[in-house]
């Protein structure tokens, strides 16, 4: 049975759920009927000029009865003026049989029975009657206690009361756009979507709303939080999985978040997602960022990442879409009633959802509902106006005048490492930066700088967490770290300043990325101190990370860390062959057998490259293959596979008779090793990676495998079709564009928003 409280609903809402199902319930249509606000009538049926039946819709889930009561008392004589010969009353308020018997009294002879009078638990009896009408209502259903409890069990979410209030929270705000339909639809066709917008249009949170939607389809969530091997654990092609990767190229530059081969692995887990209806995968970006990426990466590029992913467009907002965006966010809001006023009247809503500008999205409404105000504003209408024009005039306003330097330091800061970075991590680099400036500027600090800085910015610009008695800080919302990201390229002074007192790799390789996104910057101003920084932090430690309640490590490998320097380097148009020369020592001084996948992609872009004539020395060549004889085993692929890395960057190192023993050495394995291997592999998806290992190696080595690669190819089939179930679902995707001209539109705005002061 439906048990619903009906708090995430606006009164409007509430309003068309009441109509549906009396509808259904009556066997009649009903006609929305506003004559102004508070004129008593909702919903009416009425055949001819009387009004046969009126409908009033209280929505008083967060009231009392005794609120109810006395508004009840005041629709008496409105009552009297609509002449109607049947009144209905339908609260979100839970009524007792005395509490029916109370309203009726005061109703009638209007409302002929008590059972006219329709309270919490009235409407989940029909909503349990009408099954169809819940689904057609998706804040209820993504609220119903089935999903709640598989929430509270999924290892995604925290299993607490509060994490629960918080989704739930969301879901209020939250308005179906055709990209939510979208979505859906390519998740059904292809099983992975990738949705792409511009920062704050809502690319998580359509993520965590088709989360819920597959929750209730009985699917196990797996929230990916560093790289895409977790998704390689954990990944059940026999059960109904659904695998996240939230911001999977980083929040503000692919050199971020990719780790090394990552590109490739991710399109391979796509491909086994697109082979199989139980797993679905969704992932997130920002469009700028995707299309950088794709710049660097030959296999993103080559994908039909095009194709199958969703793009956010402030064009998939219609004006009714604004329209519920904005209505929503103040209706659940705490803005004083002045304020609420001050956007309705006149209709001056109609000038917020019909800005041109392109910032009009939800974070946007958001902050000027829910973060910005706690007591009246003089001057609320012009104020949101302004913030539409120019968002960013916000946080400058703040960040310059309301601000301690220490504190707007700290900001700085913070945005050159990873967000919710360990706090001892955090101080040692604000320390660096702090003192500099001081003693750069002649201006004084104090010992308790970074405390009171992090007193002051706690809540507001950022948060702090405890995890395994460790404190890490993170910034409160992504829109501050965009803002503090540009306001640092557009100040040379502390970008030149931050760049000199850089205590980790990853803080440069942020500065770098950030950089290397910026049109029309003087790279001459930063040259000379960027080398000396990449210099200083290559071999610094690796920074630590809280993320989805885990603890993530930024390990790169040095090899890992120059490729990183090098495609930059070559994205800023630098070049600087005494400093890669000098990274590369260490780099092949500290070279060992486990590192030398990652090695030999470094010597293989280094071969693209200026840097070409630091790896063509026959010494370095003669300590690779020195290191692969002493570590080489002839019972592991991975050993073959890193000669043949190794002999497509050095050709000429390999004689024929290296190659002919190598070959002969291959033959044995692969013969007395395929057996094994489908004998004891369990899923048809490391069975398809082994073979695709298999015919890489066989086609260096001149070896025709195609007899053993298609006895592989049957039994991954055999797998297959053991391993795959196909789930029975249901999708009933309502077509979310309908046509409504301008007039019908306005109408449908006005009487929602004219719902708003009304109970």
């Amino acid at each position: 049975m439906a048990d619903y409280d009906f708090k995430q609903l606006s009164s409007y809402d509430f309003e068309i759920l009441v109509r549906d199902l009396l509808q259904k319930e009556l066997n009649l249509t009903l006609e929305s009927f506003k004559t102004g606000r508070d004129k008593g009538i909702d919903l009416r049926y009425s055949c001819n000029e009387n009004n046969t039946i009126i409908v009033q819709c209280k929505h008083y889930a967060n009231s009392t009865f005794s609120d109810l009561q006395n508004a009840i008392r005041g629709e008496k004589e409105k009552i009297k003026k609509l002449n109607c010969k049947r009144y209905i009353l339908v609260t979100s308020l839970g009524l007792t049989p005395p509490n029916k018997d109370i309203l009726k009294s005061i109703l009638e002879p209007y409302c002929i029975s008590a059972s006219d009078i329709f309270g919490k638990d009235d409407i989940n009896n029909l909503l349990t009657k009408h099954s169809e009408i819940e689904k057609n209502h998706f804040k209820l259903w993504l609220t119903s206690t089935t999903i709640m409890d598989r929430i509270l069990h999924s290892s995604l979410y925290n299993q607490s009361d509060i994490e629960l209030d918080s989704i739930k929270n969301k879901i209020k705000f939250y308005v179906q756009n055709k990209s939510y339909f979208k979505a859906l639809d390519i998740l059904n066709k292809v099983n992975y979507c990738i949705i792409t917008g511009i920062p704050g249009i809502g690319k998580t949170t359509l993520a965590e709303i088709l989360i819920l939607h597959y929750l209730e389809k009985g699917f196990e969530i797996y929230k990916i939080t560093n790289s895409i091997n977790e998704a390689f654990e954990m990944y059940k092609p026999s059960k109904l999985q659904l695998f996240y990767y939230d911001d999977f190229l980083g929040q503000t530059s692919f050199e971020e978040k990719l780790n090394k081969n990552e590109d490739a692995q991710i399109l391979k887990f796509i491909e086994w997602t697109r082979k199989n209806k139980n797993t679905k995968f969704i992932l997130t970006t920002r469009e700028y960022i995707l299309n950088q990426a794709k710049l660097i990466y030959e296999k993103l590029d080559n994908s039909n990442f095009d194709i199958n992913r969703c793009t956010i467009k402030l064009e998939d907002y219609t004006r009714v879409d604004k329209a519920k965006i904005l209505f929503n966010h103040i209706y659940f809001s705490n803005l004083p009633i002045k304020n609420k006023e001050e956007i309705i009247d006149n209709r001056r809503y109609m000038r917020i959802i019909n800005h041109p500008n392109y910032n009009y999205n939800p974070r946007l409404i958001e902050w000027m509902t829910i973060s910005y105000r706690e007591g009246i504003c003089n001057d609320y209408f012009n104020e949101f106006i302004n913030l539409l024009n120019n968002p960013y005039k916000l946080w400058e306003h703040i960040f310059e005048n309301q601000l301690h330097s220490y504190s707007r330091d700290l900001l700085l800061i913070l945005a050159t490492l990873p967000n919710g970075v360990y706090i001892d991590e955090l101080k040692e680099s604000f320390e660096a930066f702090h003192k500099h400036k001081a003693k750069l500027y002649g201006s004084q600090i104090k010992d308790n700088d970074f405390r009171n800085a992090l007193k002051e910015l706690d809540g507001n610009f950022i948060s702090n967490q405890k995890f395994r008695e460790k404190i890490f800080i993170s910034f409160n919302n992504p829109s501050i770290r965009d803002f503090i990201e540009g306001y640092i390229l557009n100040d040379n002074d502390n970008l030149k300043i931050l760049i000199t007192c850089v205590v980790y790799f990853d803080q440069i390789k942020k500065l770098l990325s950030l950089i290397a996104n910026k049109c029309n910057i003087n790279l001459r101003l930063y040259e000379n101190v960027m080398i000396e920084a990449i210099d200083r932090c290559f071999e610094s430690i690796e920074l630590s990370s809280l993320n989805n309640s885990s603890i993530i490590k930024y390990t790169n490998t040095l090899s890992e860390r120059l490729y990183l320097i090098i495609n930059l380097l070559i994205k800023l148009k630098l070049s600087s062959i005494n400093l890669i020369q000098k990274l590369f020592l260490k780099v092949f001084d500290n070279i060992d057998y486990f590192e030398l996948d990652e090695f030999l992609s470094l010597i293989k872009l280094m071969k693209k490259t200026e840097y070409k004539q630091l790896i063509s020395n026959n010494f370095i060549s003669n300590r690779i293959i020195n290191i692969i004889m002493l570590n080489y085993r002839y019972e592991e692929l991975y050993g073959f596979d890193i000669i043949r890395k190794f002999y497509e960057c050095y050709p000429n190192t390999l004689t024929q008779v290296d190659l002919d023993n190598i070959r002969n050495y291959f033959i044995n394995f692969y013969k007395n090793d395929i057996d094994y291997m489908i004998e004891s592999t369990e899923t048809y998806d490391e069975l398809d990676d082994y073979k695709e290992k298999l015919k890489d190696i066989g086609d260096f080595l001149s070896i025709n495998l195609k007899t053993e690669l298609e006895t592989l190819e049957k039994e991954i089939e055999e797998k297959k079709k053991k391993e795959m179930k196909e789930p029975d679902f249901d999708y009933n995707i309502d077509n979310h564009e309908k046509v409504m001209n301008d007039s019908l539109e306005e109408k449908m705005i006005d009487e929602m928003f004219e719902s708003m002061l009304e109970k």
